[in-house]
């Protein structure tokens, strides 16, 4: 969906948070072509660096605006166009088994759509290293987060904490712990999701061969009487009298 300079620039100086919830930033300039037609964002962030991205990676809707990872995109799309040829391959095999498919255009398909699957196949497996390299980092970061929710619970306990002050921070660790780990059960689901359409069969709808219909042959018509179970009555023989003169 395309975002107009008109519609953008209401979010001029809005706060921005990722697809977990967390804060990011804020938008500070919207780039834009010919059509009034946004491109780019420009996001300052709280550090107070900035960087920018394409507009497809912000979604607005009300007074809100969110930043989409790029590994989601790019999932999305690789897992689509991957199963499309790999469903492709097996309709082209079932199309030629049936005799529907000369064997040189078989040939040359099969090697187009072969070397696509090949090349898709790398695309995903450089986005699952990278993805499980993201897991990686944030179980690093679970263990931290952890690690002081822990502490704090300990030093709350032994007094050295006031009731308020432990709670903000608690508070705070608790809700970066379940943003995490969402994150993480998400990533997670990706990689399967991806991985599992080499075990997953496509769904083609296998033509049936054109076989001409055989010919129904034709019954002699059938006698309206009922057949006898008993043998026809052989006729009577003649009678022969013989007449003698006296």
């Amino acid at each position: 969906m395309t975002l107009s300079l008109e519609l953008g620039k209401k979010y001029l100086g809005k706060p921005v948070v990722d697809s977990y919830g967390r804060s990011m930033g804020r938008i500070v300039g919207l780039v834009a072509d010919v059509k009034n037609e946004v491109g780019q964002v420009e996001i300052e962030l709280g550090n107070g660096d900035f960087f920018n991205c394409p507009s497809y990676q912000v979604s607005f809707k009300g007074n809100e605006a969110t930043y989409i990872y790029q590994w989601k995109i790019d999932a999305d799309h690789v897992a689509k166009e991957l199963d499309l040829a790999m469903r492709r391959l097996r309709a082209l095999d079932d199309l030629f088994r049936i005799g529907e498919i000369p064997k040189d255009i078989y040939d040359d398909f099969r090697k187009q759509h072969e070397s696509a699957v090949s090349q898709l196949k790398e695309r995903r497996q450089t986005l699952v290293n990278g993805l499980k390299d993201r897991i990686g980092r944030l179980n690093l970061q679970i263990r931290e987060l952890q690690t002081f929710l822990a502490s704090l619970k300990m030093q709350h306990t032994t007094g050295d904490l006031e009731d308020g002050i432990y709670k903000e921070a608690s508070s705070s660790i608790e809700a970066g712990l379940s943003r995490t780990f969402s994150e993480k059960e998400d990533i997670e689901a990706v990689v399967d999701d991806l991985l599992a359409l080499d075990r997953k069969p496509p769904e083609t709808k296998s033509p049936e061969p054109r076989f001409p219909e055989p010919k129904t042959p034709v019954q002699p018509p059938e006698s309206s009487a009922p057949p006898s179970s008993q043998p026809a009555a052989q006729k009577d023989a003649p009678f022969i009298v013989h007449v003698e003169d006296r």
